[in-house]
């Protein structure tokens, strides 16, 4: 009686079995896949490169949807110049953030290239790329912890200096003001009283810190408020008059 009382006991668990290999193999198949964008480049500083960005001939459409949708991207040419800032402006669904997207390497054109001046993108290590780009997207994401450890996150081994200069060029200096200033404890929504402005300047001076070569700004200021996209605004023209060497490059739904 007690052994099969057991084996009775025996029947969830084992349902628990296969269903954990159902997962599991969905779960290998992941691990196993061999990405079409491989990080077998050579390092950006191996180039003498300024920057200067362009799409020739690109079209793409999103693997996920080959068969629903048209090309999301057609035929496009254009050139960001290194040093300037360029506004990519249209309506939703017209490719903004695709471009972004690409820049970033997360997709490859089905068609034509992009180039870092001659160099195509292709040939230019991951890892070395992303950390020549700083983004801000619509919606800051700010870690469980201080202000000063969100704005490291950046740079893990950035000085007091630069986390001034960082603040500065953000337009965030209100931190200075609260009670424990850098060490004042945020959550990962930002819960203590902090505006959208203000977790957005965050946002910014975080991406700073890090001292990119280009800074994407995916319509940082879309979803304030008008006095938090002023502020946010003054911080963005602030970068782009003092900021000679640095190419940005701006989405946004209107001019």
């Amino acid at each position: 009686m007690i052994g099969m009382i057991n084996l009775m006991g025996l029947t969830p668990n084992i349902q628990a079995v296969i269903k954990a290999r159902v997962i599991g193999k969905g779960v290998f198949e992941v691990i196993d896949r061999v990405p079409e964008i491989r990080d077998n480049g050579m390092n950006l500083e191996e180039f003498e490169v300024n920057k200067a960005i362009s799409f020739k001939g690109v079209t793409f459409k999103y693997p996920t949807a080959a068969d629903k949708i048209k090309n999301v991207l057609e035929r496009v040419d254009f050139e960001i110049k290194a040093g300037q800032t360029t506004v990519i402006v249209g309506p939703s669904g017209s490719g903004k953030s695709t471009i972004i997207q690409m820049i970033e390497r997360f997709y490859t054109p089905k068609e034509g290239e992009i180039y870092f001046d001659d160099v195509n993108l292709k040939d230019i290590k991951l890892k070395t790329l992303r950390e020549a780009i700083g983004y801000v997207s619509q919606e800051p994401v700010l870690i469980i912890g201080t202000i000063k450890e969100n704005l490291m996150y950046g740079n893990k081994d950035a000085t007091e200096e630069d986390l001034e200069e960082a603040i500065k060029k953000a337009n965030a200096t209100f931190v200075y003001e609260m009670e424990n200033k850098l060490d004042t404890y945020i959550g990962s929504t930002a819960v203590l009283n902090l505006s959208g402005g203000q977790k957005q300047r965050i946002a910014i001076a975080r991406a700073l810190i890090k001292k990119p070569q280009i800074l994407i700004l995916d319509e940082a200021t879309s979803a304030l408020d008008p006095k938090s996209e002023k502020e946010v605004q003054g911080a963005i023209d602030y970068i782009s008059m003092h900021e000679q060497k640095l190419t940005i490059i701006t989405i946004a739904h209107r001019l």
